[in-house]
């Protein structure tokens, strides 16, 4: 979002102006690189093998899509891991993936719940289920 935020300030300093300000937002998020670096992050040639033994596509990945500049191809194929590899948990969104889950265990394969009660593995330990988390996973769908 910052990128789109920057997009938004250099049309101000245009309106008023002061097109060095644009240069100074610009170099605040690397601007020239975003277009050329987003594209190389999520036209990876591997990049939706979510058979990856640890890599499965995690809240940021999703809620990253939330900016102008990114494609609508993108966020079809990040809803289609979303939906069919699962993000669903006993109370929905989770920000991990689900086969990740056992990560957050400890050496004994123990989830670790600091609050106590069944957890799936984390929930209670790393902000797994939050409500900020479910509104940047699902704005990208709703943008594109």
């Amino acid at each position: 979002m910052g990128y789109d935020a920057v997009l938004c300030l250099n049309k101000m300093a245009k309106l008023l102006g002061q097109p060095d300000d644009a240069i100074h937002w610009n170099e605040t998020v690397n601007m020239p690189w975003a277009e050329t670096g987003l594209s190389s992050f999520w036209e990876k040639k591997d990049r939706w093998n979510t058979t990856h033994p640890i890599w499965r596509p995690g809240w940021i990945d999703i809620a990253g899509l939330g900016v102008s500049l990114a494609k609508r191809d993108w966020v079809e194929k990040m809803g289609n891991v979303w939906m069919e590899e699962g993000f669903m948990d006993k109370v929905s969104l989770s920000s991990i993936h689900l086969s990740n889950y056992h990560l957050d265990d400890d050496a004994d394969g123990n989830p670790q719940c600091p609050l106590g009660g069944q957890c799936t593995g984390g929930v209670d330990f790393d902000f797994t289920i939050v409500p900020d988390a479910n509104w940047y996973m699902i704005r990208p769908f709703y943008m594109h």
